[in-house]
């Protein structure tokens, strides 16, 4: 989705309000994929100051993740703000700055890039989530288990005692 700044560079110095909702799916990273849910929100202002544009705004995105400790699939909605330049797309440019062309800003990589930087890597449903038994995987957040894994029976049973002494 790009937004029409045509106007803005014709008046510089003059604030243009945008807000447009994007349909990105699925943002693939090295890391790990981020599935959005529903259109993500952009909008902020832009502004023309020499050839570039300027914008500044929030960035609302709901993403499904699975929690790092249960493995449960559990939706969060989060709140993104950014502050970005935009160059004109010239033949050899080296530019750090995203860059637009025919007088339209492409807010699609530059949205896509704050979620993949911006949102946490732990995933986690919930602070107080219990994860899984490490003996028979029973997810401790919806039921106990009874394997044994808590058993001080072991060949270091005796040292689980030993933080309890004064």
């Amino acid at each position: 989705m790009s937004i029409d700044v045509s106007l803005a560079l014709k008046n510089e110095g003059v604030q243009y309000p945008f807000s447009e909702k994007l349909e990105l799916g699925v943002i693939e990273c090295m890391y790990g994929n981020f599935e959005t849910e529903g259109a993500t929100a952009v909008s902020g202002t832009l502004v023309a100051m020499e050839g570039e544009i300027y914008l500044e705004g929030e960035i609302e995105v709901a993403l499904v993740r699975l929690c790092d400790r249960c493995a449960d699939e559990y939706k969060r909605s989060y709140h993104l703000e950014f502050k970005e330049t935009f160059t004109g797309k010239k033949d050899g440019d080296e530019s750090e700055n995203y860059t637009f062309a025919d007088g339209q800003v492409d807010l699609v990589q530059m949205v896509e890039d704050y979620v993949v930087l911006q949102v946490p890597t732990a995933s986690l449903c919930s602070e107080d989530c219990k994860g899984l038994c490490p003996v028979c995987g029973v997810n401790l957040n919806r039921a106990s288990c009874n394997c044994g894994a808590n058993d001080q029976s072991g060949p270091f049973g005796m040292l689980a005692g030993l933080m309890d002494r004064d």
